[in-house]
């Protein structure tokens, strides 16, 4: 197409386009004025709203949140932010529109007030979809209960490795704060807060592995309950939940004394044993202490940006 031919189209288009937009509120008024009964199709009419035009006012809808640059304003446990990709440079081609694919880095900044403008004008309406049409589970794929991003696993793996460094600058002997800060591009307020939250880790990694020594001495103290663990090992029961419940000791003891039964003879040996969420491998007390303290931790990183300010 000729550059003439191309700016005329994209003129008369653009003019289109103003008479659509001009359009939507009269169509709005119209649509909360009239009755339902009239606006949806009936046995004597044909003509009226479908499903084609909600999924046609979604894709507008859509569209108009890309044209319009809307950012995804998401939030840690100490502030709002957004996450921007600079410096893009091409890096290949889209084979279907032979446009140029660009891409660039990643990095956080805090929200412009537009930008939380916009984000509240959004959670409103999506807040209220949630609550009154959207299913709660994915209907074409039950086992999907939601996607993520690309975006949202950049930023994760953002917030690992910088949560990575602050540790090991914290392990190399800098207690300056505001020094980390710098290493890592956070404000000196965060820096405290992550700094806090890894030390309470560890403090707490030490207080599971003491309670559970003392758990296993309790238990080892308690011949009854002793008896009773080979009593239902022999009998084939190899959840440890079930028998935590049974004897009323707690489980990480059991596994513990279990393993030395079994390096004993005390019992037959098993490859694994069987827990609440499948079968693992055995661990030794403190790498298994070690795991479960992990495993919280992924948990709270997955769920913290939407815990409320």
């Amino acid at each position: 197409m000729r550059p003439a031919d191309r700016a005329n189209l994209d003129y008369k288009m653009a003019k289109k386009l103003k008479s659509g937009l001009d359009e939507l509120a009269g169509l709005l008024y119209i649509m909360e004025a009239l009755p339902p009964d009239k606006i949806r199709p009936s046995r004597d009419r044909k003509d009226g709203l479908k499903d084609g035009h909600v999924r046609l006012l979604l894709k507008v809808t859509e569209s108009a949140l890309r044209i319009l640059d809307y950012k995804k304003v998401r939030v840690s446990a100490y502030d709002l932010y957004v996450l921007e990709e600079i410096n893009k440079k091409i890096t290949g081609v889209d084979w279907k529109t032979g446009k140029p694919i660009k891409h660039g880095e990643f990095h956080r900044r805090k929200a412009k007030k537009e930008e939380l403008d916009r984000a509240t004008l959004l959670w409103k309406h999506v807040d209220y979809l949630n609550e009154n049409f959207v299913p709660e589970i994915n209907t074409e794929n039950p086992s999907i209960c939601g996607s993520i991003s690309i975006e949202d696993r950049i930023d994760e793996q953002i917030w690992q490795k910088e949560e990575e460094k602050i540790k090991q600058l914290l392990e190399s002997g800098i207690r300056d704060i505001g020094q980390i800060a710098k290493e890592v591009s956070r404000d000196s307020w965060n820096v405290l807060q992550i700094a806090y939250q890894i030390q309470e880790t560890e403090r707490e990694i030490k207080r599971r592995i003491e309670r559970r020594e003392q758990d296993i001495t309790n238990l080892e103290q308690d011949t009854v309950a002793i008896e009773r663990i080979k009593e239902l090992w022999g009998k084939g029961w190899r959840n440890i939940t079930a028998i935590a419940v049974e004897i009323d000791h707690p489980r990480n003891a059991i596994m513990a004394i279990i393993n030395k039964m079994e390096a004993n003879g005390e019992i037959q040996k098993e490859d694994v044993v069987l827990v609440p969420g499948g079968d693992f491998p055995k661990l030794n007390e403190i790498d298994l202490l070690k795991h479960q303290e992990a495993a919280r931790s992924v948990e709270h990183l997955m769920t913290r940006r939407e815990e409320p300010k």
